[in-house]
């Protein structure tokens, strides 16, 4: 799978820029997006904050570790 740009904290500060009232279309050409990768992301995340995002993140790692160790 390809990188994002942008990690999972800038990509939910995106969206609560969107939330807070700037036009979907000013938010995409300012950050270089496409208008299908805002409402992926949007869908993707539906309002989680930067702190639910990294707890997330952590136990996707934890997860990862663990499957690694018990399945092989």
């Amino acid at each position: 799978m390809k990188k994002s740009r942008f990690s999972e904290s800038q990509e939910v500060g995106i969206l609560k820029e969107g939330e807070a009232g700037v036009a979907v279309a000013q938010r995409t050409r300012k950050t270089g997006i496409r208008a299908a990768t805002y409402d992926h992301w949007k869908a993707k995340y539906a309002g989680a904050g930067v702190r639910e995002m990294k707890r997330v993140r952590a136990l996707e790692v934890q997860d990862a570790k663990l499957k690694r160790r018990y399945a092989g």
